[in-house]
């Protein structure tokens, strides 16, 4: 479904504000369009109540938000974020406006992620996992590129020869820039390979991700660290429905807590694996 205005409400903290915009739009965009047939489409017996909203003399109503919403054909994630930013406006109630200004943060987080997707050849350069790691650590508070210091902040040893080439290499290739004053930053926010696909990069990849959590098991206290293991019966009909649950859920995780801007304390590592453990059965040959 397509929507209506070409203006995302991600743009903005003030309900109000958003609504004007879109009013100004649609005036200037669709003919014949008005404030009654707006107030109309939202089945509302008069413009007046949506009026005084746009003037600000009174509260947006939170039962306007659906209205509006499959007016302008919002998608789901947008009318979640479109009820967050009026609770946040109308709340009174301190608790209550906390939880709101969280859930539009983490929808905003959600909905501005920044993932790279890469080819096979190009994911080549990312197998080892100390390429990505050395990546995410200059997020850490009072990062310095020395690799003697960071050295001291990994959990493995890794030789300072070999910190220094990744960063070289990080650089040349475009995937850290550093400004003139000296800050480094991502050119890609996140970077990940194509799903589904057979590379042996990818599954050298996930081979050391897994040999890291094995080492983590033994190495980290339990405080530090969660582990969960299951074994389910599933009908693998539903297995692409289960795999896009896990990559939504992944998606959200990463967005509501990957910490930039060097206020990070820690980097961590989040693997996900689902994979069966009795062969599929054959109803053929039953």
């Amino acid at each position: 479904m397509e929507r209506l205005v070409p203006i995302s409400i991600y743009n903005y903290l003030d309900p109000i504000e958003y609504i004007n915009a879109i009013y100004e739009y649609l005036k200037v965009n669709k003919r014949y369009f008005s404030l009654r047939s707006w107030a109309n489409k939202m089945g509302l017996k008069e413009a007046t109540p949506l009026s005084q909203v746009l003037k600000r003399k009174r509260a947006l109503p939170a039962n306007y938000v659906q209205r509006i919403s499959e007016y302008l054909k919002l998608p789901e994630k947008d009318q979640e974020y479109f009820m967050a930013i009026v609770e946040i406006a109308n709340s009174k109630n301190e608790e209550v406006r906390s939880f709101w200004i969280n859930k539009a943060h983490q929808l905003y987080s959600k909905a501005n992620f920044n993932q790279k997707i890469l080819g096979e050849e190009e994911f080549a350069f990312f197998y080892d996992n100390l390429t990505i790691l050395l990546m995410e650590i200059i997020e850490l508070q009072n990062f310095k590129l020395d690799p003697k210091w960071i050295q001291n902040q990994l959990y493995f040893p890794i030789e300072a020869s070999k910190i220094q080439s990744v960063y070289e290499d990080l650089f040349s290739k475009g995937y850290l820039i550093k400004d003139e004053n000296g800050k480094i930053t991502k050119t890609s926010k996140h970077i990940t390979s194509q799903h589904d696909i057979g590379s042996i990069w990818v599954k050298k990849f996930h081979e050391i991700a897994l040999k890291n959590a094995t080492e983590a098991v033994y190495k980290q206290s339990e405080q530090e660290r969660e582990f969960g293991s299951y074994i389910l019966p599933i009908n693998s009909e539903k297995l692409p429905e289960i795999k896009q649950r896990i990559r939504e859920f992944t998606k959200e995780l990463i967005a509501s807590y990957d910490t930039t801007n060097n206020q990070a304390d820690s980097v961590y590592q989040f693997n996900v694996n689902f994979f069966a453990q009795a062969k599929k059965e054959d109803h053929d040959h039953v």
